[in-house]
């Protein structure tokens, strides 16, 4: 384990978050000093829940997606969020992301629809980077 320390500007902005029991992503930086352990100095809490995703629907080529295309972007098209959505052709290796238009609030909810759609198989929720968090 290890100590954080959350400043009040740090804290006002995120209070609500910190929580027992709650489970947060903390970027900050650590610091070092004499002590065995060190300390993380918050600079931003976020929610677990809130993190930046990216969905991945994979097909086994190009033309099994043009044959799903419509039904999968109408599903997209409802929602509206943070999370992108990424397409995978594995006969053609082809990745394609698809733009801000289509960005989702991820939920369960959505990915059973999408699942029915593509098959739950073909349907992955992974965490996106946080270099820029």
């Amino acid at each position: 384990s290890m100590e954080v320390v959350v400043f009040p500007k740090t804290y006002e902005l995120t209070e609500e978050l910190i929580q027992e029991d709650k489970k947060v992503f903390v970027y900050g930086r650590v610091q070092m000093n004499d002590e065995a352990n060190g300390k993380l100095i918050a600079e931003k809490i976020i929610a677990f829940e809130n993190l930046p995703k990216e969905i991945w629907l994979q097909f086994s080529d190009k033309e099994a997606y043009l044959e799903k295309e419509k039904e999968v972007l109408e599903c997209l098209s409802q929602e509206g969020g943070e999370s992108t959505v990424a397409i995978y052709l594995r006969k053609e290796k082809a990745i394609k992301r698809l733009g801000k238009l289509y960005a989702v609030q991820s939920s369960q909810e959505l990915l059973e629809n999408l699942a029915k759609i593509v098959g739950p198989e073909n349907v992955k929720e992974q965490l996106k980077s946080l270099k820029n968090a």
